[in-house]
């Protein structure tokens, strides 16, 4: 059945009347409660031989950190191999490793790693030589934890 023109007339007055609604993050006005970026870049220009490992910055209390990329680099003779890890609750996990690394070559890695307080990045190399270079470059984003 069509509507009645006192129908439609109605209906568009509910349609204009109606009460705006409004969706808000729980981070106040930021999307997806973002509130910064996160960026930092490590270097050890004097690795000792054998082991070593850069770690990134502890992530705050009351804050979460959402990493998306980071890249390793090596500097020097080439080692046994290199990782990009992170510490979640003391717990080191693996992102992306590289068991045939080439000196002065970027190694990269995207997706999402969600850190809490405590938690940091971390670049490992097995096989360094007496002063050569590690690099720890990575990024994402910050948010209000829960």
């Amino acid at each position: 059945d069509a509507l009645t023109s006192k129908a439609l007339d109605q209906l568009r007055t509910d349609i204009i009347s109606a009460p705006t609604l409004t969706i808000q993050a729980a981070g106040g006005d930021k999307p997806f409660a973002i509130e910064s970026v996160v960026n930092e870049r490590l270097l050890n220009a004097n690795l000792a031989a054998g082991t070593n490992s850069i770690n990134g910055t502890a992530v705050p209390a009351g804050k979460i950190w959402v990493i998306t990329t980071a890249a390793i680099s090596y500097i020097g003779t080439a080692p046994t191999w290199l990782s990009i890890h992170y510490s979640v609750g003391g717990v080191g996990m693996a992102a992306a490793r590289n068991n045939s690394p080439v000196s002065l070559h970027v190694y990269d890695w995207s997706g999402h790693i969600f850190l809490s307080a405590g938690d940091y990045m971390q670049a490992n190399v097995q096989g360094a030589t007496a002063g050569d270079d590690l690099y720890l470059w990575y990024s994402g984003f910050q948010m209000n934890a829960p």
